[in-house]
This record gives C-alpha cells, sequence and structure tokens, in this order.
C-alpha cells in the first residue's frame, strides 16, 4: 500500500490546473471548501510521508491521520506570497509531527530526554557488537565502544525496560496456567469512542496558535468568563472576545476539513 502511494504522490499533486491559485484563494478567505480540496490534492504528499515511518510500532492508517492533521496545520500557516512552493513548506512540518507522535508513543514512562537518548546509542551499539563479536556484548564492551561506564550502560538499558512491552495473548496469568492473558482482558469499552473524540479534540486545541489556544483552555476547561480569561491574561474582554472567535472559526474550519 505504502509503495502504491509513494507512486501517485507526484502525479495527484502535479495533475492540478493551479494549485498556486488555490492557495492564494485560500491564503484570502480561509474557505472550508477551498481547504479540503488543497487536503484532497495534497493527500498523496501526506501519505507517502506517513509511509516512510512504517514499521516502527504503530498502524499506518494512525501515521497517516497525524500526517493529514499535520498537513492542516502546514495549510494554516502557508503563506503563498513568500514564494515558497508548498511542498517544500509542508514536508518539515508533517515529518516533524511524525517523529514527535512517534517518540511521545514509544515509551510507557518518559523518562528524562537525555536517558531516552542515550538508551537508542547504547541499544545500537549493543545491536552492531553482537554482530561483530558473535555473541551478546558485556557491559564493560558496550562502555568501551561509546565511552561510558558500565554502571551509565546498565542504567540506559533500564530505561529502555519502559519501552512499550508487547504481550503475548496467549501468556499464562499468575499460578493458574489455565489462564491466559485474554481471558482477563476486558473487551469492547463502550467509552472508546468519547476517548478517540476526546483526543482528537485535544489535537485540534493543541494545533491552535499559543494566544487562541490559552483563550479557549480557560474559557471552556477552566469554565472562566470573559472577565476572568482577560483578568489572568492581562486582555480587555473585547481582545479575549475577538481572540475566541478567531480560534472557534479556525477549529470549524479544520473539522469541517476532517469530517
Amino acid at each position: 500500500m505504502c509503495r502504491a502511494r509513494l507512486r501517485r504522490t507526484m502525479g495527484g499533486m502535479q495533475d492540478a490546473e493551479d494549485l498556486d491559485a488555490l492557495h492564494a484563494r485560500y491564503f484570502a478567505d480561509r474557505s472550508p471548501e477551498i481547504a479540503a480540496e488543497l487536503v484532497r490534492r495534497h493527500e498523496g504528499l501526506a501519505g507517502s510521508l506517513a509511509c516512510r515511518f512504517a514499521g516502527r510500532g504503530e498502524p499506518v492508517d494512525d501515521l497517516r491521520q497525524v500526517a493529514l492533521m499535520a498537513l492542516l496545520l502546514a495549510l494554516d500557516r502557508f503563506d503563498p506570497g513568500r514564494g515558497l512552493r508548498f511542498s517544500t513548506f509542508a514536508v518539515p512540518t508533517i515529518v516533524g509531527e511524525l517523529k514527535r507522535y512517534l517518540r511521545d508513543r514509544a515509551w510507557l514512562v518518559k523518562p528524562p530526554r537525555l536517558l531516552q537518548e542515550r538508551y537508542l546509542h547504547v541499544q545500537g551499539a549493543v545491536d552492531y557488537l553482537e554482530q561483530e563479536l558473535g555473541r551478546p556484548a558485556t557491559l564493560a564492551e558496550v562502555g568501551s565502544e561509546l565511552g561510558l561506564e558500565a554502571e551509565d550502560v546498565a542504567e540506559a538499558l533500564e530505561v529502555g525496560g519502559v519501552r512499550r512491552a508487547v504481550v503475548s495473548l496467549d501468556a499464562g496469568v499468575g499460578d493458574d496456567e489455565s489462564m491466559t492473558f485474554v481471558d482477563v482482558v476486558g473487551g469492547d469499552d463502550p467509552a472508546q469512542a468519547l476517548a478517540e473524540d476526546e483526543l482528537f479534540v485535544d489535537a485540534l486545541v493543541h494545533s491552535l496558535p499559543e494566544a487562541e489556544r490559552d483563550v479557549v483552555v480557560l474559557s471552556y476547561f477552566g469554565n472562566m468568563s470573559q472577565r476572568e480569561v482577560g483578568s489572568r491574561l492581562g486582555k480587555s474582554q473585547m481582545q479575549v472576545s475577538r481572540t475566541k472567535e478567531r480560534a472557534l472559526e479556525r477549529l470549524r474550519r479544520r473539522v469541517a476539513v476532517a469530517s
């Protein structure tokens, strides 16, 4: 599927009669209809970038959704008057969002970034030395390869233990060998759809510019009045009202495009 998407990407983007004019129109009036058309024309780019990150433990469909959300962000931020092609502008945004998504999903408990990076270096050295030596490397050998103390190597590998675990559904649970993991996990959760909606809303809110996001969060999640929001942010009630309207209009456009 990914290879086919990659083959279609350039053809799907270059069959537009005038993409530049379409981007200019969207920049001028932010029409949801134009945004939807631009997403349609550029979805091959988002899909192909998502496919680059396939095979890293996340479903391709989930990666594609992340890429499409990043595509919407890029559309909102793109200024055609600066002389850049949209694809040149959008690729770093989409790739950055995909990397952030994978990084955040890769850990059950997120240790400090320094320890995450050290674990990745240590694990790479472990794999390399095992091939070179034909046997598992000792902590001292890994430390020598990276210029680390054996204790630092052990700490990094321990940090690696909080990465996502893969549990066999047929694995035994407790002392009862006849009971497996699948026997004790819950069934379908009726609240799952609500949870997915909450994640979608959270992603939309966090995609707003900081000033708009602060007003929305305080107004709708903090249950504050416009006067209270203005007092918290050092703005007048009129400024808060205008900022809220801009934010809600931006969210409506993105929901319309994503629907």
